[in-house]
């Protein structure tokens, strides 16, 4: 059935969307935080985010943390999601965004950035918008796999200052 996911400061409790019962918590290693958690869209794995700049990726089904990935400095500010198909997260702070790979357990794409990461929008299983606190951008994450430096990320929409930090794409 369905399920809800809460967190606290040190844990991500999971329940029974029907009854209301715990299934299960997941806690934090150390005296880090949780800043933000997410779970896979195919309910398999959970990504929890500690303010100590650590990612913890957990089954949901085994109950245990199989990889841990270091996210980088900036962290406190900072988002994560997974892609559609749940095949990859996306971890993005104030100085780099990465992309880890669900198949191979490793970071396969990381890039310098600058900004407030505040949404993401996906097509496929590649980002495309990145929402900042004051602008839309367009990812070209085809030049960042070719390695290529220049150009990876365009403004497209310049966000009046009204709090606006929201973006999806919808198809005619």
């Amino acid at each position: 059935g369905l399920r809800l996911a809460a967190a606290s400061d040190r844990a991500v409790h999971l329940y029974a969307l029907s009854n209301g019962k715990r299934l299960t918590s997941f806690y934090v290693d150390g005296d880090s935080i949780i800043r933000s958690f997410s779970i896979s869209p195919d309910g398999q794995h959970i990504a929890v985010a500690s303010l100590d700049g650590t990612i913890s990726i957990r089954s949901l089904q085994k109950h245990q943390s199989f990889t841990t990935v270091s996210a980088g400095s900036g962290f406190s500010r900072s988002y994560i999601r997974w892609s559609p198909s749940s095949k990859s997260l996306l971890i993005a702070n104030s100085n780099t965004i990465k992309i880890w790979s669900n198949k191979s357990k490793k970071v396969t794409l990381e890039v310098p950035f600058s900004g407030l990461p505040e949404d993401v929008s996906f097509i496929g299983e590649l980002p495309h918008l990145i929402a900042t606190q004051n602008q839309i951008l367009r990812f070209n994450v085809k030049l960042a796999i070719a390695n290529r430096k220049m150009d990876l990320f365009s403004t497209i929409i310049q966000l009046p200052q009204d709090g606006n930090r929201s973006v999806e794409l919808a198809s005619n």
